[in-house]
């Protein structure tokens, strides 16, 4: 038997996601972008990454044969 022990969180994942959302919001307009802009930016981002994942582990490879 454990000789830790330890009390189990209860979350209330609405809060957290409305924090989340709160924050995001937050952040946006500190840094001079409007409230929608992470919406578009995170989307735009995932297709980069999926348009170039495959040409960088080409290159990785190469280059770990080379």
């Amino acid at each position: 038997m454990s000789a830790l022990s330890y009390t189990e969180c209860e979350i209330d994942r609405g809060a957290v996601a409305s924090a989340r959302e709160a924050f995001a919001e937050l952040h946006s307009l500190i840094i001079g972008r409007s409230g929608g802009y992470n919406t578009i930016t995170t989307h735009v981002g995932f297709e980069f990454s999926d348009m170039i994942a495959e040409n960088l582990w080409i290159a990785a490879q190469e280059n770990q044969f080379a």
